[in-house]
């Protein structure tokens, strides 16, 4: 599969677990298209909050799609994704997320890179840059709330169906 210029896979392998296509497309952002999305996992899903609740191995990987990307852009769109969502309300996943996003603006991320958000059976989330592990952290809620991003109610329709694969 073809989304933009970038050359989605038909599968991934993490952790010795591989894991399926099930769909993807473009984040834009007003006049940007900063990443491409595509979603992998051990299974497909019906609907958004099954994706949020399942705990199978799962990845959410992001294709730096303009040079105006770096590091500390991805992380303020996260924390975005996180304050429109429920979990932006819960304070006591506050120190986990500041931990993971300060060793995620430590990354230098330029146009083409990959960052696969992987959800491992150790209900650990663990972060890779193309391909080498950068950061893990193990924390069931932090899943659901990385998850929540893309697939809570609050995050574009269209773009979310395309990642279920529909």
């Amino acid at each position: 599969m073809k989304v933009e210029q970038w050359e989605i896979s038909e599968s991934i392998n993490l952790e010795g677990q591989t894991l399926q296509l099930i769909g993807a497309g473009v984040r834009s952002v007003l006049f940007m298209k900063p990443y491409v999305l595509a979603f992998y996992a051990t299974e497909s899903y019906q609907d958004y909050p099954d994706v949020i609740a399942s705990e199978k191995p799962k990845s959410m990987q992001l294709i730096i799609n303009s040079d105006m990307i770096n590091s500390a852009l991805i992380v303020m769109g996260l924390k975005e994704g996180l304050g429109r969502t429920t979990y932006g309300q819960l304070p006591e996943l506050k120190p986990k997320f500041e931990h993971v996003f300060g060793l995620l603006e430590q990354l230098k991320i330029k146009k083409g890179d990959k960052i696969d958000l992987f959800a491992n059976e150790q209900n650990e989330i663990v972060v890779y840059l193309n391909g080498e592990e950068q950061i893990k952290e193990a924390d069931t809620k932090v899943i659901k709330a990385i998850f929540g991003i893309w697939f809570s109610k609050e995050f574009d329709k269209k773009l979310r169906n395309s990642l279920l694969g529909k």
